[in-house]
């Protein structure tokens, strides 16, 4: 146990230290890492101001991500809404530096001022959501779904960089409507003897299908709802029972004659002990009754503007339904132990035929909802 917790202890030290090189200054700013090697010499003198190692990088560094932070300020066309976020990450990153570096008196002994580039971040951010809302208007103007997609992307960026900017919030909310594939689900063509009602079968597999899709901008609903949309929907899904058939119950009998030897005595010969046996007989009949109940649901996915087909596909499944038991007559001591158990069972009633229906369905349910969770 001792030379456990003594593995232990020492894996846990030789992990601290390996974590501890990773995060050397040192060893960033040999990699040109030089902002990250800043923010570790930092970290290093809130920790230990007179860590000679975070002096030196600090020192060191510090010139190299001003010039760095000069040229990506210098060289920015501010017309590249990708760009601009790329030097608002790195630029927040730098400020977040100087405010740690302005409450680390260690750090302001080595560079007395450092230097804040908090308005021209906040000048940045300003202009880059006045130009990606501008994007936005621009993708709105021909609203197809991957427009507003994009519409959506950009509006959502104007409001991260300038919260509440112009009418943005009613932007994306407009956006996101628009982006949405709305994906209409035709009333199924069920099976006259399938009795669950159609409010059911929505409220499951549609439910279903909007948690399966939730956050990917795809709504699905029934033919009852739609009268209620916005706008005409994208897509249309048909389900189509193409069968459902309960079968025949196949009932199969099978009678044996079993027989064991079991120990029933011993006697002593020549002062050998031996085990008397005797055989034991019984007639075993084994009874199996088969109800075989399968469906088939054809999946069509239509554009419902121009109706051409997009997905086409056929799903089958089976429910097999079994009832076994056992009698014997004889002597039930021949009896194995799974014989024995089939013996202390009792024939089943065959179940409602709306019961296998409901089995069947909800297996064609998992394969379908599956399959469109990948398209969706």
């Amino acid at each position: 146990m001792n030379t456990l917790k003594i593995t232990l202890k020492s894996v846990i030290v030789l992990t601290l230290l390996l974590l501890v090189a990773c995060a050397s200054p040192m060893k960033s700013y040999q990699k040109g890492n030089y902002l990250t090697a800043c923010e570790q010499a930092v970290k290093k003198l809130q920790q230990s101001p007179a860590n000679a190692e975070a002096r030196e990088v600090l020192a060191k560094a510090y010139p190299k991500v001003l010039e760095e932070v000069g040229r990506e300020t210098d060289s920015l066309t501010f017309e590249n809404i990708e760009e601009n976020a790329e030097v608002i990450t790195f630029l927040e990153r730098w400020n977040k530096l100087i405010d740690k570096m302005n409450i680390t008196p260690a750090a302001l002994e080595i560079i007395p001022n450092p230097d804040s580039y908090k308005k021209e971040l906040s000048e940045l951010k300003e202009y880059t959501a006045q130009i990606a809302y501008d994007a936005g208007e621009k993708y709105m103007t021909q609203p197809t779904v991957d427009n507003a997609r994009l519409a959506l992307k950009y509006f959502t960026t104007a409001d991260q960089y300038e919260p509440g900017y112009k009418e943005v919030k009613n932007k994306i909310k407009e956006a996101r409507e628009a982006a949405t594939l709305k994906v209409l689900i035709m009333d199924p063509m069920l099976p006259v003897s399938y009795r669950w009602g159609r409010d059911f079968f929505y409220r499951n597999w549609i439910d279903n299908l909007n948690h399966r899709t939730y956050g990917n901008l795809v709504h699905f609903y029934p033919f009852s709802e739609m009268s209620s949309q916005q706008r005409p929907p994208d897509q249309q899904i048909d389900f189509n029972f193409q069968s459902f058939t309960m079968g025949i119950p196949n009932t199969m009998v099978q009678e044996e004659v079993v027989s064991r030897e079991i120990p029933v005595g011993t006697n002593v010969v020549n002062g050998v002990e031996h085990t008397i046996y005797e055989t034991v007989s019984a007639q075993f009949i084994y009874h199996r009754v088969e109800l075989i109940t399968s469906g088939r649901l054809e999946v069509r996915i239509t554009d419902y503007a121009t109706r051409k087909f997009l997905h086409d596909r056929t799903f089958y499944q089976e429910f097999v339904w079994v009832s076994e038991w056992a009698t014997f007559s004889g002597d039930p001591r021949a009896l194995n132990s799974q014989q024995q158990f089939l013996v202390g069972r009792h024939a089943l009633p065959l179940p409602m035929e709306q019961d296998v229906y409901d089995t069947v369905l909800k297996q064609l349910k998992g394969d379908v909802v599956r399959y469109l969770s990948m398209i969706y």
